[in-house]
C-alpha cells in the first residue's frame, strides 16, 4: 500500500508541475514576454541590455495609441519603437518639430537634456531632422525611436511605415538592471 501511495504522490506532483509549465508557456505567450534592448534607438528611454517584458495581451486589446512603446517585427528581427502616426494621418517633421495632419505636436517625453547632449556629441544642430511630409494608409503606422539622430526607423525609406500586423506588442516592462524597474507604454 505505501509503494501505490508513493505512486500517486508522484502521479499528483508531475500533474502539478506540468500544470505550472503550461501555466509559464501560456503567460508568457499570451501576456508577456521577455527581450533584450539591443541597441541605443530608444535611448534614453531604454538603454541596450535593459531586460524587459513586452506586454502582449495589450496589443492584442488594443490599437497602438500616439507615443505608445510598440515591439514590431522587422524583417527577422524585434524593433523596439513609439508610434507616431498612425492610421490616415499626415506626418512631418518641420523645423525639429513633429506636425501631424498640419497641427505642431509636442514630444513631451523627449528627455531635453539627453537631446542637448547628443547634439554636442555629435555636432548636429537638430535633434529631430526634417521628413517629408506622408500620408500613411489604413494600415500604417510611423514607427520612431526616442533617440532620433542615431535610430533606424519608418523616417528611412528603406524602412517605410509599418502595418498593424507587424506590431506584436504595446508596452514595455524594463526588469533588469533592478534599480530601472518601470513601465513604458
Amino acid at each position: 500500500m505505501k509503494e501505490g501511495q508513493r505512486l500517486v504522490s508522484l502521479l499528483e506532483f508531475l500533474r502539478s508541475v506540468a500544470f505550472y509549465i503550461l501555466l509559464a508557456f501560456l503567460f508568457v505567450t499570451f501576456f508577456f514576454r521577455p527581450m533584450q534592448i539591443s541597441g541605443t534607438s530608444m535611448t534614453p528611454s531604454l538603454l541596450d541590455g535593459n531586460r524587459v517584458m513586452i506586454n502582449v495581451i495589450n496589443n492584442l486589446l488594443q490599437a497602438p495609441q500616439r507615443f505608445d512603446v510598440v515591439v514590431v517585427r522587422h524583417e527577422e528581427e524585434l524593433w523596439v519603437k513609439r508610434v507616431i502616426g498612425l492610421p490616415n494621418e499626415t506626418i512631418a517633421y518641420r523645423d525639429g518639430a513633429l506636425y501631424v495632419n498640419g497641427e505642431r505636436m509636442e514630444e513631451d517625453f523627449l528627455d531635453e537634456a539627453y537631446m542637448q547632449e547628443t547634439l554636442d556629441r555629435l555636432g548636429i544642430e537638430q535633434f529631430n531632422s526634417d521628413m517629408k511630409e506622408i500620408t500613411l494608409g489604413a494600415d500604417e503606422y510611423l514607427l520612431v525611436g526616442d533617440n532620433r539622430p542615431e535610430s533606424l526607423d519608418s523616417r528611412n525609406s528603406r524602412v517605410g511605415a509599418f502595418s498593424r500586423e507587424d506590431i506584436i506588442a504595446n508596452g514595455v516592462l524594463v526588469f533588469w538592471p533592478l534599480n530601472e524597474v518601470r513601465y513604458i507604454g
